[in-house]
């Protein structure tokens, strides 16, 4: 049960990759305390293909929150992670920020969400840990994924190798 309720936080779509072309000039730097290196500033040559998808996602995230205000949706940050010989990313969250996403650019994915709740449910039903106790959650992701979650989501990167994703923050402007 606890899955199906933690699956409403997401929105998960396959999207054209082809169309998905970007550059940057940033140099690869080390990424939180793992050895993931990171490129900020990318630059994409389909800028619309990239906001109609974004724009999808979150419409229909807040439309099943049955938020119906008018809103514009800002990307705040947007980034490049590549994982090369085992990489990881640790646990952690994206503050500020309503809504973060992940492209799976090139392999697999595996991102790790954690239910926000989980501690409380365990320290309070320890019995049914089975039952309530659902902590983690992770999606199958492939090449050509999208994910779309709230910014507040823990989670993390299991170590991995040969995986390109492009990740980003997006904050919500009402009108």
């Amino acid at each position: 049960m606890i899955d199906e309720i933690f699956k409403t936080f997401f929105y998960k779509s396959k999207i054209d990759l082809t169309k998905l072309k970007y550059t940057t000039n940033d140099k690869p730097r080390l990424a939180y305390s793992t050895k993931t290196l990171r490129k900020d500033n990318l630059i994409f040559e389909n800028k619309d293909y990239l906001n109609s998808i974004l724009n999808k996602g979150v419409y229909s995230l807040m439309n099943s929150y049955n938020q119906k205000f008018a809103f514009n949706i800002k990307i705040t940050g947007i980034w490049e992670h590549e994982y090369i010989n085992n990489d990881f990313q640790e646990d952690h969250v994206h503050f500020n920020w309503h809504f973060s996403f992940i492209i799976y650019y090139k392999g697999r994915g595996s991102t790790v969400f954690k239910n926000p709740h989980g501690y409380h449910l365990q320290s309070m039903y320890s019995k049914f840990d089975n039952y309530l106790g659902g902590y983690e959650y992770s999606p199958e992701l492939e090449q050509g994924d999208l994910v779309i979650f709230p910014s507040i989501l823990p989670h993390y990167v299991k170590k991995q190798s040969n995986t390109k994703t492009i990740s980003g923050d997006l904050l919500l402007v009402r009108l």
